[in-house]
C-alpha cells in the first residue's frame, strides 16, 4: 500500500537567498504568486532550509 505525501517543501526569494521550509501539501495554493512562495521541484538548488538568517551590520 502506497502512502499518500501529506507535506511539500516550499521557498521564496529574498534577493540573493532562497529561504526554504516543509510545510502541508497544498497550503499555499492559489497564494503561490502573492506571497512569492515557489513548491521546490527537483533540481532546484541554493536553498537554505531552518537558517538563521539576519540583516547585515555595520563594523564600526
Amino acid at each position: 500500500m502506497a502512502r499518500e505525501i501529506k507535506s511539500s517543501r516550499y521557498y521564496v526569494e529574498m534577493k540573493t537567498l532562497k529561504y526554504g521550509w516543509t510545510a502541508p501539501k497544498d497550503s499555499y495554493k492559489g497564494l503561490e504568486n502573492e506571497l512569492g512562495v515557489k513548491e521546490v521541484k527537483n533540481g532546484d538548488k541554493g536553498i537554505t532550509y531552518g537558517g538563521n538568517v539576519k540583516p547585515a551590520r555595520s563594523q564600526n
